[in-house]
């Protein structure tokens, strides 16, 4: 049996340990730190070593063999912490590095602060430029709403819980990390599922086409159904709910049941992808029609097309989940789950902004300019020609007739609809060159 009396097995380990106090007082003093347990598989399993003696820890550190059995032993007859504990004094007792990608996490703030900044930005935007908050505009409240809390619990979860090996963080600190991770993976799908939903009710309201718009809400249903059932069954993938953070210990007291977490991920995640591919092809043959230069539509076209930066970084988290819920050491393997949700969760806020942020830089910068200029003491000449553009100068309107242009302020999002397909032109902030 492996659980050997304790008194015994200390009695046996004791003058190995002590043995090497000639090499490192750390290490005797780690050997008696491992849990009665873990150290009873290493007993066991040591006669069928070549090492022979414990003394042995050259040998004993890079003996694979050993290691492996040692392993299934802790699997088989040992508690999770136990386990978790005599691998963390036997990585101290061999000395190996202590492993961290705290600096991985802390740097995914350069892409979730600038994300913040667009989205708030976005609404600067809206107020400046629409007479009212359309639907999609609500939608971003939420989304913002959701991002700030996301934000701050992925990287209070990475201070205290992740980018490290598991042994490293004691129980108490797994289980409220794990809890973390468990909050932020389900605040990742709301904010991944309603950023779909605020640009398709954008699509909705710039573009006019009746075809287009049934279009855009037979996947918004689609969008909406899968977002709401995945993010419920995320939530309620264990019952009780907390057995998703406080079941890794093994000891859970009472009854529980999972749903299997893999497949549930890799679904979501094929999901999310396959409507990220739509959504970012569905604007393109209109935008491709819009009665702009060229040089215009370009701009917008790439503007559109930045949402594959969206898929990018959700295939790149899809590989990073491999080990989801299968992985012995969770707070290292998650860590890139959480860099990447986190990425890809800033990435599709700045995506749904960049309408909004073009359309606020379009209607300040001739006024930023100008004013620029006037403080640089330009020449009257020249003063007269920079404000023929931003005056009703006879300048050409996208209906292809000279007139007064109105003011750029006074162009409302629901008036520059009624303009049909060049009503997107308006909204989007692009002039007729």
């Amino acid at each position: 049996m492996v659980m050997k009396n304790v008194v015994t097995v200390l009695g046996l380990f004791l003058p190995y340990a002590l043995s090497c106090a000639s090499t490192s007082q750390d290490t005797a003093n780690t050997a008696l730190d491992i849990p009665q347990c873990g150290l009873a598989c290493i007993l066991d399993e040591l006669p069928g070593s070549p090492c022979h003696t414990i003394t042995n820890t050259s040998c004993l550190c890079n003996d694979s063999v050993l290691q492996g059995a040692v392993q299934q032993c802790l699997q088989k007859e040992c508690t999770v912490v136990d386990a978790i504990g005599t691998i963390g004094a036997t990585a101290t007792m061999c000395h190996r590095p202590e492993r961290s990608r705290k600096h991985d996490m802390f740097a995914m703030l350069a892409v979730e602060i600038p994300a913040l900044t667009c989205a708030l930005l976005r609404f600067v935007s809206r107020w400046y430029t629409a007479t009212e908050f359309a639907l999609d505009d609500y939608v971003m409240v939420v989304i913002t709403g959701t991002f700030v809390p996301f934000l701050a619990i992925g990287q209070m979860a990475g201070m205290i819980g992740f980018g490290v090996d598991i042994w490293t963080v004691d129980a108490a600190t797994l289980t409220y990390a794990l809890k973390l991770f468990f909050t932020d993976e389900s605040l990742y799908l709301a904010i991944i599922f309603l950023t779909k939903v605020a640009i398709l009710l954008f699509y909705i309201r710039l573009f006019p086409q009746a075809v287009f718009r049934r279009i855009c809400y037979l996947v918004l249903c689609w969008v909406s159904i899968t977002g709401i059932v995945f993010l419920t069954m995320q939530i309620f993938q264990c019952i009780p709910i907390s057995y998703s953070w406080e079941g890794w210990k093994g000891d859970f007291v009472g009854p529980h049941k999972c749903l299997e977490v893999n497949t549930l991920v890799f679904t979501a995640a094929g999901f999310s992808i396959a409507q990220d591919l739509v959504i970012l092809a569905l604007p393109l043959p209109i935008l491709a029609r819009l009665q702009v230069g060229l040089r215009s539509k370009v701009q917008v076209m790439v503007m559109f097309s930045l949402g594959i930066f969206i898929v990018i970084t959700s295939c790149i988290r899809l590989r990073s989940i491999v080990k989801f819920a299968r992985s012995s050491n969770p707070t290292w393997d998650y860590t890139d789950a959480i860099i990447w949700s986190g990425l890809e969760a800033a990435v599709s806020v700045i995506v749904v902004s960049l309408p909004a942020i073009r359309l606020l830089v379009t209607r300040i910068w001739p006024k930023l300019t100008a004013s620029m200029s006037k403080i640089r003491g330009s020449s009257a000449s020249h003063s007269g020609r920079t404000a023929g553009v931003m005056t009703n100068s006879g300048c050409q309107t996208f209906d292809g007739h000279r007139g007064p242009r109105v003011p750029s302020h006074e162009v409302s999002p629901v008036r520059s609809l009624s303009r049909g397909t060049n009503g997107a032109a308006f909204e989007l902030g692009f002039t007729g060159r």
